[in-house]
């Protein structure tokens, strides 16, 4: 028997669940476009939605995210308590316009990062995973 999934989180048209501390080991499910999918929360500790936000599992893993504008400085919603491990960053490409150089991060540290954007103008999203 599976659990009605309430809280979500809707990007475009697919809506993600959202699942709390209280749903840790239970079959939650949801819909989309016209199928039932079904999972089994497991050790999710915290989550934080928002401009920049975090997933920290019961394991000690943790997976921040989001959107930076025209900044060269990363800062995580969170410090990670021992290291990051990786950050990835995906710069924002605007139909009709033309950038030259490259985009990589540096200063990689327990609070954030410095990203060097081909364009500041429009910045871009971020991804990273440490513990």
């Amino acid at each position: 028997m599976s659990k009605k999934f309430l809280n979500s989180i809707k990007t475009g048209d697919v809506e993600f669940p959202i699942p709390t501390a209280a749903d840790d080991g239970k079959v939650l499910e949801y819909n989309h476009a016209g199928k039932k999918y079904e999972f089994v929360s497991r050790g999710l500790d915290t989550v934080l939605f928002g401009a920049n936000s975090y997933v920290q599992f019961s394991n000690g893993l943790i997976i921040q995210f989001g959107r930076v504008y025209d900044t060269q400085k990363i800062t995580f919603p969170i410090p990670f308590p021992n290291v990051c491990r990786s950050i990835v960053i995906t710069p924002i490409v605007v139909p009709g316009f033309s950038s030259s150089g490259y985009t990589y991060v540096s200063n990689v540290s327990k609070t954030g990062a410095t990203v060097k954007w081909a364009d500041t103008t429009y910045g871009g999203y971020y991804v990273a995973l440490g513990y």
